[in-house]
C-alpha cells in the first residue's frame, strides 16, 4: 500500500433496535411468568391457619379472619422463595439468550459495544437499575422513544441495548 493511503474501513450495519411495543410485550409476558412463581404464596393466603380478631370495616365494628403469626411467616417465606427462584432463573435465561417474553416477542438484550449477551450478574444489575427508570413517573422507560439507540435509563446504566433477535 502506498504511503499516506488508509485501507477501507468495514462499515458496521446499525443494529435493528427493538420497538417500545415489543419490549413492553416481553415485560408483560415475563410478569405473567413471575406470577406463576407466586402461586404458592397466593394459595397460602387462603389456606394458612387463621384467627378471628376485632376490626373496623367502613367505620363499623366487625370480626375479621386474619392469618396467625405462623401463617404470615409461611406466606412471606413462600413469596420470598418464589421471587428468588424467578430472578435466578430469569437472569440465567437472559444471560443464555432470551427470557420467555423476549423469545415470544423476538427481542434480546445485548452489550452495546460487543453485541453479545450479557452475564447473569449484569442482568441482575439491570433489573435493579429498572427501579431508577421507574422513579420519575416511568420517564426512564419512555426515554427510549427519543433516544437514537432506543435505550432506557437502565440500558444506559448497564451499557446494553435491546435488539430484534
Amino acid at each position: 500500500m502506498p504511503p499516506g493511503y488508509m485501507p477501507y474501513a468495514v462499515a458496521q450495519a446499525a443494529p435493528d433496535y427493538a420497538s417500545f411495543g415489543a419490549r413492553f410485550g416481553a415485560y408483560l409476558i415475563d410478569a405473567l411468568v413471575q406470577l406463576v412463581f407466586s402461586i404458592p404464596a397466593i394459595i397460602a393466603v387462603f389456606t394458612v391457619p387463621s384467627e378471628i380478631e376485632f376490626c373496623t370495616v367502613n367505620d363499623e365494628p366487625a370480626l375479621c379472619e386474619v392469618p396467625t403469626g405462623a401463617g404470615w411467616a409461611i406466606i412471606i417465606a413462600l413469596a420470598a422463595a418464589g421471587t428468588i427462584a424467578f430472578w435466578v432463573i430469569y437472569c440465567k435465561k437472559v444471560a443464555n439468550g432470551q427470557s420467555w417474553g423476549q423469545k415470544a416477542t423476538g427481542v434480546r438484550i445485548v452489550d452495546v459495544r460487543t453485541g453479545t449477551s450479557i452475564s447473569a450478574g449484569r442482568v441482575f444489575g439491570r433489573q435493579i437499575c429498572r427501579l431508577f427508570s421507574q422513579f420519575f413517573c416511568f420517564l426512564g422507560y419512555f426515554w427510549m422513544l427519543w433516544d437514537k439507540q432506543k435505550q432506557t435509563w437502565h440500558d444506559k446504566m448497564i451499557s446494553t441495548v435491546v435488539v430484534k433477535a
